[in-house]
């Protein structure tokens, strides 16, 4: 019977399959082959955002970063995910500030800021508010002498390089690389940033009054060195490999990290990452009384 039935010399070409076969992939295969073919257009606040962070750190390392290192920045193993996420929100424009308010019905007060009453954004609020209740001043300063006491030249603070904080690459008089400098920079101007953030939150949501209450400067310099010494402190507890394995941080890194910036340092062994009650050589103010 099957004798009979004629066979075709050549496969015919419109019945020929493309692609993987199901059983060749994996889902996560298939997820992001689906995701590329189903990506979204980029959202233009997104590729602004990249284009200021793009040539302000190509302005102080001679040398533009790749889109892909840029995002790498939102995933950035020195930093808390508190710290990754405002990144990546404020890549995208992501916080209700400014503009966003203004179209809204009852809400048109919440497009300026409510210390200076200019049009409020994450620009103005980490940089540009200039009223003498903000932060602002207080915090960049503090960095700006911690960095000074690593031998850090500290530039002109944009919006693009707050942001891209973690792509400069700071190096010596001969043009080698210094990692502990450029991680110290990061970590310091990317905590400065988000505590900023924060207390304009806390100043918004929690201290409304009119006329509007803000913070003491002597809470937000406290608030800061206590932010400060504790990424010092995680970086030390980062170490321990016998809690964290071979995902522990290396003691050197740390030390290269923070030495030059410490309290009382030469007082300090070599190796400090064990001791207890490390700070950095910025101290906090303690309110007048008796025998203080």
């Amino acid at each position: 019977m099957t004798e009979d039935i004629p066979l075709a010399d050549e496969v015919n070409q419109v019945a020929t399959l493309t692609g993987m076969a199901l059983g060749a992939g994996t889902q996560r295969i298939f997820h992001k082959i689906i995701r590329e073919m189903n990506k979204p257009p980029p959202r233009r606040r997104t590729t602004i955002n990249v284009s200021r962070i793009r040539h302000a750190v190509a302005e102080l390392n001679e040398q533009a970063p790749t889109t892909k290192a840029i995002w790498e920045c939102t995933r950035d193993s020195d930093s808390p995910v508190a710290i990754n996420g405002f990144n990546y929100k404020n890549f995208h424009d992501g916080y209700r500030l400014g503009d966003h308010w203004r179209y809204i019905p009852g809400f048109e007060e919440r497009v300026r800021c409510n210390l200076c009453k200019e049009d409020e954004s994450m620009e103005h609020i980490l940089l540009e508010c200039e009223s003498p209740l903000a932060p602002t001043r207080t915090i960049w300063l503090l960095a700006e002498e911690l960095c000074r006491m690593k031998n850090i030249k500290w530039p002109a603070l944009s919006y693009g390089l707050v942001l891209g904080c973690g792509l400069l690459r700071f190096r010596n008089s001969k043009g080698k690389y210094r990692q502990g400098a450029s991680r110290l920079f990061k970590i310091v101007v990317g905590e400065s940033a988000h505590l900023i953030w924060k207390l304009r939150c806390e100043r918004v949501n929690k201290m409304v009054q009119n006329p509007p209450s803000a913070h003491h400067l002597e809470e937000v310099r406290n608030r800061w060195i206590k932010q400060i010494n504790h990424r010092l402190a995680l970086d030390k507890i980062l170490t321990n490999k016998h809690r964290f394995g071979p995902k522990a941080l290396k003691r050197a890194i740390v030390l290269n990290t923070w030495s030059g910036t410490l309290l009382n340092e030469d007082r300090l062994p070599n190796d400090w990452v064990t001791e207890t009650g490390v700070l950095v050589g910025i101290t906090c103010l303690r309110p007048p009384g008796r025998n203080r």
